[in-house]
Parts: C-alpha cells; sequence; structure tokens
C-alpha cells in the first residue's frame, strides 16, 4: 500500500473514531455544483444509511417545521447562512426526533472564489434534555417555593451546601459559610447541639432530617423549621439532600412552652433528683447556660427543642410535669 493511500486511510479511522466519540459528523458542499459529501458521522447522526446518496433535498427531508423551507431556497448563500450556525430538530426515518447543531463556514476554491462550503453537525439531543429537565426542575422548585413560603435548598452527602443561593435565600445572609458546620454560625448557641443531633440523626437513618431551631437573620433570631430527605444513587448510598427552611412565627412557636414548664418546676425537680444545674445539662445535652436561663428568665427564653431536651431528661429519670386546676405540679414514678 503506498504511503499516501495509507495515510488517508489511517486519517479517514482517526475522524471516525473522533466522530463517533464526540457524536458529530462532517460534511462539505459544493455551491457551484450542488454536490454534498457527507462523513460516516453524519450518516449515523441522520439515521441513514451510507448507501444514500447526500443531497440537500434528502437533508430538508428530516428536518421539521419551516426550516426545511430554507433548505429548498433556490439562492445556495440563504442556506449556507443558514447552516453556518442553527439548531435544527430533526425526525429520522425510523421515528426518532434528535436535535442537531449545524456550523459551517465558506472557503475559497483554487481560483479564489467562495465556492465550498464545509462544516459539521452536533448531535445535541442529550444535552438539550438534560437543559429542559434542569429548566422544569428549577420551575418546579420555585412554584413550592412560592406556594408554601419555603427555601429550598441542596447539601451534598457530607453536608456541604450545593446550592449556594438558595442557602442564602433561606439564611437571608451571605455569612454563616456553606461548609458542613460552618453554617452553625447561624443557629442560636443553644439550638446549636440540637441541630447536630438532628444531623447525626439523618446521617444514620439515611433517609430523613427534621428540626426546629433559632436562627439570626440580620440582627434578630427567628423560629426556623427545617425538613430534608435523601437523595439515593443506585446503590442505596446517600449522594446528596433537599430539603427547606421555613421561618415559623414566634408567637405560635413560643407559646406552648408557657404551659409546658415552670421555672419553679424545673428547681424543684432537681431538687428531688438532687441533680446540680451542669447534671441536667449534661443529661438534657444542652449548654448550662440554657439550664440557668431556664430557671432564671423562663421557659420564654428558650426554643421550643431546648425545652423538649430537659423535659426528656426528666422523665427519663422518672419525673414528669403536669398542669394543677390553678397551679403547676411534678410527678414522680415510684419505679425509679
Amino acid at each position: 500500500m503506498p504511503n499516501s493511500v495509507w495515510r488517508e486511510s489511517l486519517n479517514r479511522s482517526i475522524l471516525d473514531l473522533v466522530e463517533d466519540k464526540a457524536n458529530i459528523g462532517s460534511w462539505s458542499w459544493g455551491l457551484e455544483t450542488g454536490e454534498m459529501d457527507w462523513s460516516i458521522g453524519v450518516y449515523r447522526i441522520l439515521g441513514l444509511s451510507p448507501s444514500q446518496a447526500p443531497d440537500l433535498e434528502r437533508l430538508a427531508a428530516l428536518i421539521e417545521g419551516s426550516d426545511s423551507s430554507i433548505l429548498r431556497h433556490p439562492n445556495p448563500i440563504v442556506v449556507a447562512k443558514f447552516l453556518a450556525d442553527r439548531k435544527l430538530s430533526i425526525r429520522r426515518e425510523d421515528g426518532e426526533f434528535r436535535t442537531i447543531h449545524s456550523h459551517g463556514k465558506l472557503i475559497g476554491s483554487a481560483e479564489g472564489g467562495q465556492s465550498q462550503f464545509v462544516g459539521a453537525f452536533l448531535d445535541i439531543t442529550e444535552s438539550r434534555l438534560e437543559d429542559e429537565l434542569f429548566l422544569l426542575r428549577e420551575a418546579i422548585l420555585e412554584s413550592m417555593r412560592n406556594l408554601f413560603g419555603v427555601a429550598i435548598w441542596q447539601m451534598n452527602a457530607d453536608g456541604t451546601v450545593a446550592d449556594i443561593m438558595q442557602w442564602r435565600i433561606a439564611v437571608g445572609s451571605d455569612s454563616g459559610g456553606p461548609t458542613p458546620w460552618g453554617r452553625l454560625d447561624l443557629v442560636h448557641p443553644d439550638d446549636i447541639e440540637t441541630v447536630k443531633r438532628a444531623w447525626a440523626n439523618a446521617q444514620e437513618n439515611r433517609r430523613t432530617y427534621n428540626s426546629k431551631f433559632r436562627m439570626r437573620r440580620g440582627d434578630e433570631y427567628v423560629f426556623a423549621s427545617s425538613q430534608a430527605v435523601s437523595l439515593l444513587d443506585g446503590s442505596g448510598e446517600v449522594r446528596g439532600w433537599i430539603g427547606y427552611t421555613r421561618v415559623l412565627d414566634r408567637e405560635v412557636e413560643a407559646q406552648p412552652q408557657k404551659s409546658k414548664l415552670s421555672s419553679a418546676q424545673v428547681r424543684a425537680a432537681r431538687g428531688l433528683l438532687d441533680w446540680t444545674g451542669k447534671q441536667l445539662a449534661e443529661y438534657a445535652e444542652v449548654s448550662f447556660s440554657t439550664v440557668r436561663r431556664l430557671e432564671t428568665a423562663g421557659p420564654e427564653s428558650l426554643s421550643n427543642s431546648s425545652l423538649t431536651a430537659i423535659e426528656r431528661a426528666f422523665r427519663t429519670a422518672g419525673v414528669s410535669f403536669v398542669e394543677m386546676g390553678n397551679g403547676r405540679g411534678i410527678l414522680v414514678s415510684t419505679n425509679n
């Protein structure tokens, strides 16, 4: 085999490989002669057999909509400009729809005239579908945000924020950081352990996250509720989380706390159990300052999650809190 023939064969093999992997096809068109030449990649994209002769009419027959009429225009310059940069929807002979992007340019002939047009078709069907799915997803999420008045966000499997814009909307700030626990800078100090436990439970159950806490927005703290579900891959591993944060009505959230627990009840219960304030904080997994604030400023100064944790610690030790007519009391189980 002559060296020139071998080199041409090698170049053709390389071109076929590149076109196959990149899902593209190259073509040329003589504006004066009307003759076309298609690579194997063009036939593959159009769903045609290489035995079928390449021509504009065959291409026009596959194109959907009014674009097909432009390929039949009598002026080749009009057709060339159209194919220079155009997205086309085609319907293959087997009925499958594809989207291709045509790129082309005029090149001069040996005499210097602009008589040859060369270009390539890029099959962008998959990327177009991905774009459409992304836009549909965003439209659904935006509808949910507006409908339920929540900020929807995404976390990676390790807890880092994946959707920075929605995170900032959720927290109403650029601060706090999107790192796994940098965002806790926005959580009230007394609620940090509660949020950490909620995320630890979520990591363990690999399904859901649910937490109520106080979150800083601007110069004040607001009551907030966050819920999320895990996103699993094909092997069942967590690849991320999608959830929402909703700001709660402070009065609605705080009001039930007044009837649950009183400072006097907490001091009395500690006395019955011979617990120090630090011991109560340890058993309830809250800070010592939380216990001090409860006993001095009352339950209105604490989040619902902190009050629940303290009540749970007492209940585990056999102490319950009850309403008694015009006052409050405590019950001690004799089994403890």
